[in-house]
């Protein structure tokens, strides 16, 4: 029995020192303990705060390490018929009451993203400039994201939080 638990300690201990010798020349190393979100984020902020959009890419990025808060700026019937999931729902055409409901108590320094379903990007924009009024510091657009996710075949929720 001894042999045995011995042959398989060296095992993983060779399978490991290959493993990590792999991760090492790689390009894009994987992390291995821990995550390094915050550094990568960082690097995306600097980004994304030049230019005040997110790119498909990006927005996917930040969902998967949870590192923003998603709003969907659509309709409530549209957010209802499908959105991010885990998105607050602030309508362009109700934003106070959103506002009000939705984003008390959170920090002025999370990162929010503000989609719409507008190429442009215009009623997104709306939204994020009335919370950056409001003193939030990194707000982000995210132009056309309702169908450039969908497009992507990322996550959807549909109805509203705690529906289903």
């Amino acid at each position: 029995m001894k042999k045995v638990l011995l042959e398989a300690l060296c095992l993983i201990v060779v399978a490991t020192a290959i493993a990590l010798g792999s991760n090492y020349i790689r390009r894009d190393k994987l992390t291995l303990f821990g995550t390094d979100c915050l550094k990568q984020t960082r690097v995306c902020h600097s980004r994304v705060q030049r230019t005040g959009r997110v790119t498909i890419e990006e927005a996917a990025a930040f969902f998967f390490k949870n590192a923003a808060i998603f709003v969907d700026a659509r309709s409530r019937v549209s957010y209802v018929l499908g959105h991010i999931p885990n998105a607050m729902n602030i309508p362009a055409d109700d934003i106070q009451s959103g506002i009000d409901n939705l984003l008390v108590g959170l920090s002025d320094d999370i990162m929010i993203i503000v989609y719409d379903d507008d190429v442009e990007g215009n009623v997104s924009a709306d939204v994020a400039a009335f919370l950056e009024d409001m003193g939030f510091k990194k707000v982000f657009v995210f132009p056309n994201g309702w169908s450039d996710w969908q497009a992507e075949g990322l996550p959807v929720e549909l109805g509203l939080p705690g529906s289903g």
